[in-house]
């Protein structure tokens, strides 16, 4: 299954059927079941999203049950950001900036310590420049 919701993001992308517009929201959970990061030894949950290159890119975790930490890596593996919290005193964390190229970019939704769980929001929007 995975592999054809690849090939079919492969395809749109392609050939132009994607539009490079996203607006997604997924409600999950850290768990202890969850794989952990061997860095910090923090749970996480993995998601990916297809956009264009110049797409303005804005990505929000929220967390009333633990301190949220986010880490997004784009088409080629390089890094294109990680926050730990939006504000001070404000520990929901938030990803933005202009999409350096099109593709496949992964989200890393987890905590900013380690086995840390609880319920989570996770907002992935990305617009096309006019």
């Amino acid at each position: 299954m995975t592999q054809k919701i690849l090939a079919l993001a492969l395809f749109a992308l392609t050939f132009g059927c994607g539009g490079g517009d996203v607006n997604q929201t997924h409600t999950g959970a850290l768990e202890t079941s969850d794989d952990k990061r061997p860095e910090d030894q923090s749970y996480f949950d993995e998601y990916t999203f297809s956009t264009v290159q110049g797409a303005q890119i804005d990505i929000t975790m929220t967390s009333t049950e633990f301190d949220s930490y986010l880490i997004v890596s784009g088409p080629s593996g390089q890094e294109f950001g990680q926050n730990d919290d939006m504000a001070p005193g404000n520990l929901n964390a938030q990803v933005t900036g202009v999409a350096p190229e099109g593709g496949t970019y992964t989200v890393v939704a987890n905590s900013a310590q380690a086995d840390e769980v609880g319920a989570y929001t996770l907002t992935i929007r990305a617009t096309k420049a006019p």
